[in-house]
């Protein structure tokens, strides 16, 4: 049985002019779910659904990196002093070796499984988060804005959490980006 609507409202003119829904026992092979698809594109849309599943597991290794190397980069940039060396020089060890050398150790260390892939690929590349998010948070904590919260006694949370973390959204998205492209 097939059911009619209209996307043209939702998706403008590059919609197709009619999304038919496709139910159980029917030519294209849709088990027992509903699928959405064109009569001339149903396998175009079956290998972009398919694409887009594969995409998501693959920016888990990104997501790691990020959230382990931002971290760290902010730790190291607002706080300073020894905590800011030893977490780039750790940073600068982490680089001095490939990192296929230290995914291959600690693919040897863990075992093979997809979530230790990911979190080993996560592991590897958290340098590149951690120098950048540094060096912009280094950047930001000598802004007015943030010395006026300061001298206002504001916490340094609060500063993190109101000044630095959101001034640095823009610098964490173009590394995403990249990162995702190299993971």
């Amino acid at each position: 049985p097939w059911k009619h609507f209209r996307l043209r409202r939702f998706l403008g003119s590059t919609a197709p002019k009619s999304v038919f829904v496709e139910c159980c026992g029917n030519a294209c092979g849709a088990s027992s779910s509903w699928r959405a698809s064109t009569c001339w594109n149903s396998e175009a849309t079956a290998a972009a659904s398919a694409g887009l599943e594969l995409g998501t597991q693959l920016a888990g290794p990104g997501h790691v990196a990020g959230v382990l190397g931002t971290g760290l980069g902010i730790l190291a940039g607002y706080l300073g002093g020894w905590v800011d060396q030893l977490i780039m020089r750790i940073t600068d060890a982490w680089l001095a070796i490939p990192a296929l050398t230290y995914a291959i150790f600690l693919a040897a260390v863990v075992g093979p499984s997809e979530m230790n892939i990911v979190i080993i690929l996560g592991l590897v590349y958290w340098t590149r988060y951690a120098r950048v998010i540094r060096g912009e948070v280094l950047s930001l904590k000598e802004r007015d804005y943030v010395q006026a919260a300061r001298a206002l006694g504001a916490s340094h949370g609060r500063i993190l959490g109101a000044h630095v973390l959101p001034n640095i959204t823009p610098t964490l998205a173009v590394q995403t980006s990249l990162s995702l492209s190299i993971v």
